[in-house]
């Protein structure tokens, strides 16, 4: 289920009065992109996807309206992946694009549509490669998973409410509050990773279930 950014507005619009919808709108969007980014506040167990022999790059399937913006577990096989960067590849392999090999035991994630194994598999085999993930809405997203909607509506509301008084020359400019607001939004979006990163974070699950 979904729920539209509309539903944030009485949160945000009694304290920026005068400010046009479609402007809190934006606000409310982009506020949320970059709770679930960097609060890592939309964990989603991605759909299982098959491997390809002599292949490691695979596109994500994520939900209408969102991009994965971190892969947070993966595995192949059963076996967990370690994730890797680039550059800690580039000191591994000789050239680790093209490494194969049985079983993959690397990922990386260089843009927010694939992930790549390292090496690649040798084999195809389905349902291979299973995923906890980190989803944000998209920049042209309406609506927002009715799950970050229930439980983060107020520090969304809070850094939206930030961001609407940071702009110049608006009747509703207010710079003083809006660097309390932001500080208490910075605040929720440490203690929403921090929940994440502990174990606490829920993934919404998908019919064929949990994988982590």
């Amino acid at each position: 289920m979904t729920t539209a950014y509309t539903s944030f507005l009485p949160e945000v619009l009694p304290a920026v009065p005068g400010c046009p919808q479609i402007l809190a709108v934006d606000a409310i969007r982009k506020t949320a992109i970059d709770f679930c980014e960097r609060g890592l506040a939309w964990l989603y167990n991605h759909d299982p996807l098959p491997s390809l022999a002599n292949e490691g790059t695979y596109p994500f399937e994520p939900p209408t309206g969102s991009l994965v913006c971190e892969v947070r577990q993966a595995k192949y096989n059963n076996i967990r992946l370690i994730p890797k960067t680039t550059e800690q590849l580039d000191e591994m392999y000789q050239n680790w694009q093209t490494e194969t090999g049985t079983q993959p035991a690397y990922y990386t994630q260089i843009d927010e549509d694939n992930i790549i194994l390292v090496p690649m598999p040798s084999s195809a085999i389905s349902d291979a490669l299973v995923m906890l993930v980190a989803l944000k809405p998209t920049l042209d997203s309406t609506e927002v998973d009715d799950r970050i909607y229930q439980q983060h509506l107020i520090p969304i509301s809070v850094g939206a409410k930030a961001k609407l008084m940071m702009m110049d020359g608006q009747p509703w400019t207010n710079e003083k509050k809006a660097a309390y607001l932001a500080g208490v939004y910075e605040e929720a979006v440490s203690k929403a990773r921090y929940k994440a990163s502990s174990g606490h974070g829920r993934a919404r699950r998908r019919t064929r279930g949990s994988y982590f």
